[in-house]
């Protein structure tokens, strides 16, 4: 993924959020309740692969899908399929680990192939 890319993705995200009303930071994965006897967190809905679409940034490349829950300004609350790179960014705030590094590396290659960089004008 380069920086254009990257950029494209935080727009995609930005707009799902925007267009759902959805409250910063107010999401997580769907899934059952625990019972009230449980100490544990409630159980989480496992990832699931799908050719479908990501709800949240558009990818149409086939993965595994989380099914997460969104609350809304209003306080209602909506489940999206997302991909496991929307689940990753909507808990960090950026992509994985190797996919920011490629973003990284890609910006001094451009900067180093610019002519201002060797010193023409």
């Amino acid at each position: 993924m380069n920086a254009a890319q990257y950029a494209a993705y935080e727009v995609a995200v930005a707009a799902f959020l925007k267009s759902n009303n959805v409250k910063p930071g107010c999401c997580s994965p769907a899934g059952g309740q625990a019972d009230s006897n449980e100490t544990e967190t409630p159980c989480e809905a496992e990832p699931f692969f799908s050719w479908r679409p990501c709800e949240c940034c558009g990818s149409r490349l086939g993965g595994d899908r989380e099914t997460y829950q969104f609350a809304q300004e209003d306080g209602a609350l909506f489940e999206a399929d997302i991909c496991v790179d929307c689940v990753y960014y909507l808990a960090y705030g950026v992509l994985d680990d190797c996919t920011m590094l490629e973003v990284d590396a890609a910006q001094p290659a451009r900067a180093a192939a610019t002519p201002e960089s060797d010193g023409a004008k």
